[in-house]
């Protein structure tokens, strides 16, 4: 069927999405979170189809394209495309699988990354693989297999330096910004740390939220490869780099949950940290009331499971298990946060 474009002015931030109108979509049989292959000339991409009730928004005869689905077909306004029913993703049937409880292959695994990597998953699908893990949790092999997909995807940084050093904390506790001391500290006696920080899940601030209160945490894979020559080290945000970009997405929709599943969180940190280059890394799992670890019983299963992990990726780790008790330092969110940070870097 051939119809014609409408330019609705809207990113969706990843998801290829287009709407047609529901008298179109009712004549063709198609559904909401179908999958429709849309063609302008040799230009072929794949959309999630929306519905539009009313013809105010898309009328009979349109198509709604959303900016990553016009970028895609180097479509514009009046343009005329051709759409035919496609089929969903192949990692859909792997995403119920895992939602059955059962334990997924590597081949199953990295075909749901490269899905979500290459924004072919609606948010629906997406959600649905991230709530899979945590209420079914996931096998050692599986977080492995996990952490070695996620980290193939993306760009890689590689830091001249034989030893290339990392820090990296679980977070969960209010004011626990040990990274913005440590990292300038090691970065000063000479070390190279490529820091890469997330913002926040399950605290009032991350570790990159905080540093962007001093500085810009958004900067190009070129750049950083150059700070690491020129200063040795930096704290930025990993989502702001291609990085294994999957992480990033499926972190987004953890946040508004605050869930941070067990396996997703060792997979989401080792793949990180094999893709900056680390050598060495010092983790470390705060343990207390209202953090992620309540007892030190679950931090040494989960010291258990990032050392078998490093061992894997050829990572070496020092897993320490901290006080996590209640906040730490004088300050909670991101502008108390960095200023307590400044007062002890400068032996106020």
């Amino acid at each position: 069927m051939k119809l014609r474009v409408k330019d609705m002015d809207i990113a969706t931030g990843g998801i290829q999405v287009v709407i047609v109108n529901q008298q179109d979509a009712q004549l063709l049989d198609l559904h909401s979170e179908d999958r429709l292959l849309v063609k302008k000339g040799r230009k072929t991409t794949t959309g999630v189809l929306d519905i539009a009730e009313s013809p105010k928004s898309v009328a009979r005869g349109q198509i709604g394209m959303f900016e990553e689905t016009l970028d895609a077909l180097g479509a514009k306004d009046g343009d005329i495309i051709d759409i035919t029913l496609g089929d969903k993703p192949k990692s859909v049937a792997f995403i119920k699988k895992k939602l059955d409880g059962l334990e997924l292959s590597a081949s199953e695994i990295r075909q749901i990354i490269d899905d979500i990597t290459d924004n072919q998953l609606s948010q629906v699908e997406l959600t649905s693989y991230v709530m899979a893990n945590y209420a079914n949790g996931m096998s050692m092999r599986e977080i492995v297999d996990l952490t070695k997909a996620m980290a193939s995807t993306g760009d890689r940084l590689r830091p001249k330096a034989g030893m290339v050093a990392d820090i990296h904390c679980i977070g969960g506790v209010p004011g626990n910004r040990t990274t913005m001391i440590v990292v300038p500290i090691l970065v000063a006696a000479g070390l190279t740390v490529p820091k890469t920080a997330s913002r926040a899940i399950t605290s009032p601030a991350g570790t990159a939220d905080t540093m962007e209160v001093l500085c810009s945490v958004s900067l190009p894979k070129q750049k950083l490869e150059r700070m690491l020559t020129d200063v040795g080290g930096f704290i930025v945000w990993g989502g702001a780099i291609n990085l294994a970009p999957s992480d990033d997405k499926i972190i987004r929709i953890e946040y508004p949950m605050s869930i941070d599943a067990e396996g997703q969180m060792l997979a989401s940190i080792m793949a990180k940290k094999a893709t900056v280059g680390a050598t060495h890394l010092l983790m470390d799992l705060p343990v207390g009331p209202g953090s992620k670890l309540a007892h030190k019983r679950d931090a040494r299963h989960l010291q258990a499971h990032f050392e078998e992990l490093g061992r894997i990726l050829g990572i070496k780790m020092d897993v320490i298990i901290t006080n996590g008790s209640q906040p730490i330092g004088s300050g909670i969110g991101p502008a108390l946060d960095a200023r307590d940070c400044l007062l002890i870097l400068e032996n106020d």
